[in-house]
């Protein structure tokens, strides 16, 4: 065969189209380059507004007040100071209610002047021998009865009448079950199994699994039971589990019984709202609807450790965090939807001879604003030096290279709250968010007002390694505020002094809980820490009131925000035919609505 040579034409053709595709690169990065406003926020423009502590609803505890309010309200039996009395607080701030607060169920007088929504009981301020006849009294009124916790089993074994009320014949003073079941339509994410089936390690359950064992009798409806296996190896049947939450209906009222700690912790407000919905056909409440992600302690600027880093990975540390780790993370953003909010560290050692590299700084600022991400600021550092001298010396680096960056938010420490907001440092002159680590999360609310004008947005949930008592908690926010800002913790990847925490298994602990937490929130927004921010202000401030006649709907909101967000809740139906608002089904029988005016309507379109 004939050796064939290129013709001059398509030698020419060829390489114009590989010049044309190099162009094409090189423009497209060059043009990526040039408009990349990588030194601005942006959210800090688009998600700023006015409002502030003057705006927020306040719950109204005066009897008289209370009963004379357009609000409703909720009875609560016991003291307002105790972990459960905090969230049965938070909750009524949450949902707009106004609270009355009684040490005995004897003291409240005034449900025949205008009804309570609910009275909420801890059952360390009940005797069940001499209250009963008003628990009876109010059930027949048509006011339910929420039981936070029980009275203990021995006190309710042996007295029918408060067996009778609640639903239950005591089994077992004490049982250790192997797992909980959650079942569909009470918590938001549908049915889950909390069991060693799918644990078998061990790994995930650090549930409370002691209890006593209550069988639930007629008219009663379960929503989480435990799981016991019985002692010969046959199967008990559902109906036959020690139940944890159920309901019992009586002809006018519902009384529902929370065996267990559960409202002891800020996560039982969503216990408590998915118990109000329960309660009946149509429920309407205001949601914050925002999914945050906080990046703590990562990038890092300064490359302190890199001899650590050498010896662990084979590699330095600026092409750990760029060629390793922040092609995890980025890939971990898209795949769950999430928008980071980066807290940056440029420095943790500030008495060292280690310099910030600002290319470093450059190149994942860049990124971050690709990914369309916010950063913030941390106060992570050593123990020789003080929140001021570190914001002094940041303030030094960023003013040089980020003059233009507007940092709203910095995460801190609890007990470092009163030093970040005293500070007058140029550094935090724009930021009106301050986020307390998970490490330090006290469990008594999520969010709120430290000042006029700067909230505390606290992290409840870690992404560390996955739990089944965090994937429980999630679904909780979600389902009382559709809600959520995790911790992704960062600060001991580029510190390593042992295997166990390097990156390769730290990034399969953190994917694996971050992607199950997220997972029963898609139809809820992803939000940075700025955008957030904005959110929950305007949550706060939000007030709401809504009628219903037959099939019809309406819904006003006061306050002095511009847009609020609500979820609605049927037993049996459909909503349509929304006007005034956007409305997104989230799941069976639950919508999100979006108002974007003060007045909303729509239609209920039953079975």
């Amino acid at each position: 065969m004939k050796n064939r040579m290129l013709s001059k034409r398509v030698y020419f053709t060829v390489s114009s189209l590989m010049m044309l595709v190099l162009f094409m690169f090189q423009f497209s990065g060059i043009i990526r380059k040039k408009y990349n406003n990588f030194d601005e926020n942006k959210y800090a423009v688009s998600e700023k507004n006015d409002l502030n502590n003057n705006n927020v609803f306040t719950v109204l505890t005066d009897e008289d007040k209370v009963v004379k309010s357009i609000s409703g309200y909720i009875v609560y039996i016991g003291d307002i100071n105790t972990k459960t009395g905090n969230t049965v607080y938070e909750w009524c701030n949450y949902t707009k209610r106004n609270l009355l607060v009684y040490k005995t169920v004897s003291q409240y007088h005034r449900y025949n002047e205008k009804y309570p929504d609910a009275v909420l009981i801890d059952s360390d301020y009940v005797n069940i021998d001499s209250d009963i006849d008003t628990f009876s009294l109010l059930t027949d009124y048509g006011i339910n009865l929420v039981f936070c916790t029980l009275p203990s089993y021995s006190a309710i074994s042996g007295n029918q009448r408060f067996e009778q009320l609640c639903g239950i014949s005591p089994h077992r003073e004490s049982v250790n079950a192997s797992g909980l079941k959650l079942y569909s339509g009470f918590l938001f994410g549908g049915e889950a199994w909390y069991t060693k089936e799918n644990d078998p390690d061990g790994k995930f359950q650090n549930m409370k699994l002691t209890m006593p064992w209550y069988n639930t009798s007629n008219a009663t409806k379960t929503y989480m039971s435990a799981v016991v296996e019985s002692e010969d190896g046959s199967k008990i049947d559902n109906e036959d589990q020690p139940a944890v939450i159920w309901r019992k209906s009586h002809d006018h009222a519902y009384v529902f019984c929370i065996n267990g700690d559960y409202i002891k912790d800020i996560s039982g407000i969503g216990i408590l709202t998915a118990i109000m919905s329960e309660s009946k056909d149509l429920d309407i409440y205001p949601v914050v609807d925002s999914q945050s992600v906080i990046v703590n302690n990562f990038p890092m600027f300064s490359f302190e450790n890199d001899d650590a880093v050498e010896k662990y990975y084979l590699r330095n540390t600026s092409s750990l965090l760029e060629n390793v780790i922040w092609p995890d993370i980025s890939n971990l953003a898209e795949s769950t939807g999430a928008r980071f909010t980066f807290m940056a560290a440029p420095q943790i050692n500030y008495s060292d001879n280690n310099f910030v590299s600002v290319r470093e700084m450059d190149y994942f600022f860049r990124l971050f604003s690709e990914i369309s991400s916010e950063a913030g600021l941390t106060t992570t550092r050593d123990d020789a030096t003080s929140i001021d001298e570190k914001l002094t010396a940041d303030a030094g680096i960023f003013s040089n290279y980020l003059s233009n960056y507007k940092f709203t938010s910095i995460i801190a420490r609890k007990d470092e709250l009163e030093n970040v907001l005293s500070s007058k440092n140029s550094l935090i002159d724009d930021v009106n968010t301050i986020v307390t680590d998970s490490q330090d999360y006290g469990g008594t609310k999520l969010f709120s007002y430290v000042n006029d004008n700067v909230i505390n947005v606290e992290c409840p949930v870690t992404s560390d390694k996955y739990t089944y008592s965090d994937d429980f908690r999630q679904r909780c926010f979600q389902t009382a505020l559709a809600y959520t800002n995790i911790e992704f913790n960062m600060t001991g990847v580029c510190n390593p002094d042992d295997e166990k925490e390097l990156w390769n298994e730290e990034i399969k602990l953190k994917s694996t809980a971050l992607t199950s937490y997220m997972k029963n929130s898609k139809m809820f927004t992803k939000c940075s820490i700025s955008q957030a921010d904005k959110r929950i202000r305007e949550f706060m401030a939000a007030d709401y009131s809504y009628k219903q006649n037959s099939s019809y709907v309406s819904l006003d909101i006061t306050g002095a925000q511009d847009t609020a967000r609500f979820i609605v809740r049927l037993r049996t139906g459909e909503v349509e035919n929304v006007s005034g608002a956007v409305c997104t089904k989230v799941e069976k029988g639950v919508y999100l609505i979006t108002a974007q005016s003060k007045h909303v309507e729509m239609t209920i379109k039953t079975e």
